[in-house]
């Protein structure tokens, strides 16, 4: 099997990389800390078209594979910018593989999972998020936000206690 980048996967590397260099400074970083969130360096993800990475072309995504998608949690992984950026891929993906509409996504609406059921959990970047992704029973629901602000946490993530359940948000699938 041949892990090598391929050309493109190379380019997007280096382009994500000197993006993230110029807006995303460990000065910058720190002073998003607080809020959890850096809107500025969301706006370049976005503007690369980065949220759609994993969405087929014919849903209006990049349909990029699982190695492009790789390259970015490299880079994310590495320069450490302070947003939702691999939650919200992810998100994107099932969202449009249940049909949902991800076109506020590509605009920069930000879409996350709840990672268990239960009816009131902590979810990563959901004091930012416009929508909440949720398992409940045998169903997939999703709920609109705000959700509150951050809770506080050592990780100085923008993590929100959130109530879910079948009775929360509307259902997508089942």
């Amino acid at each position: 099997m041949n892990l090598d980048l391929t050309e493109d996967q190379v380019m997007l590397k280096d382009a994500l990389s000197r993006a993230l260099a110029k807006v995303s400074t460990p000065a910058h970083i720190r002073a998003s800390e607080a809020a959890g969130h850096d809107a500025e360096t969301w706006k370049v993800f976005v503007d690369m078209g980065l949220p759609l990475l994993r969405i087929d072309e014919a849903q209006g995504g990049v349909g990029s594979s699982m190695m492009d998608a790789v390259v970015v949690a490299e880079v994310i992984g590495e320069m450490v910018p302070v947003i939702p950026a691999i939650d919200v891929i992810v998100a994107a993906r099932l969202l449009a593989n249940l049909g949902s509409d991800v076109a506020d996504i590509s605009e920069g609406a930000i879409a996350v999972l709840a990672l268990h059921e239960g009816d009131e959990q902590l979810i990563a970047a959901a004091s930012v998020a416009d929508r909440i992704v949720f398992k409940c029973g045998d169903t997939v629901r999703v709920v609109k936000g705000p959700f509150g602000k951050s809770a506080d946490n050592i990780g100085s993530m923008a993590v929100a206690q959130v109530t879910l359940g079948p009775d929360v948000g509307e259902q997508i699938a089942q």
